[in-house]
């Protein structure tokens, strides 16, 4: 993040890895939210990789969406970006982040709000911090590709997505399967363990 957000270089053009980065930081969050205790350090530093990146993002948009901006709006919206690296390296100073994110955990299975696109819909099955990551990635990885297939067999009996109704489940469908292709980006080796044996010639 700190190579690709320096105040003398960034621009709306370049920041695309770092913000790629805050995402994957902010999915492995929300994958093993379970195992962190609620209002802790983690509820913190999620926070933080959220606003982060959308902060990033609003910078970006400047590129992205293909419109003309004033320097005013520019320097405002870098401006927002720098504020949120210097509280993000504030507060990562003040507290051993990275030490209570690899620590030990508890047994403990806790449900975090924030996560729920990942956990939401466990029916109060959360893994707890003795339970096997194998198997409760898997159950989460099945759960959300179910929500998304529920999500799709809705919207292509639409004649329209241009409705309020029609737009929201577009959104959560859309919501679910990228939080289900990042958790592959991630833990792909984990969810289909054999998946290069289908890709073998006979």
């Amino acid at each position: 993040i700190n190579d690709g957000l320096q105040p003398d270089t960034m621009d709306p053009t370049n920041v695309q890895k770092a913000r790629k980065v805050l995402l994957t930081t902010r999915d492995l969050l929300d994958v093993f939210s379970p195992v962190y205790p609620t209002k802790s350090i983690w509820s913190k530093v999620r926070a933080l990789y959220k606003d982060g990146y959308e902060k990033v993002g609003y910078y970006q948009d400047l590129d992205h969406a293909h419109i003309d901006y004033s320097p005013d709006l520019w320097e405002q919206r870098h401006d927002d970006v720098m504020l949120w690296k210097a509280t993000f390296a504030s507060y990562a100073s003040k507290h051993d982040v990275l030490g209570f994110l690899s620590g030990d955990v508890t047994d403990g299975c806790y449900d975090h709000k924030e996560s729920h696109l990942f956990w939401g819909e466990m029916d109060g099955k959360l893994p707890c911090g003795y339970a096997p990551a194998t198997p409760s990635l898997q159950s989460l990885a099945s759960v959300q590709l179910h929500n998304a297939l529920n999500y799709l067999q809705t919207i292509v009996q639409y004649d329209t997505v241009l409705g309020e109704v029609e737009e929201e489940t577009f959104h959560n469908f859309r919501k679910e399967l990228r939080s289900f292709l990042d958790e592959y980006d991630l833990f792909g080796f984990v969810l289909l363990p054999n998946a290069g044996d289908y890709a073998k010639p006979a």
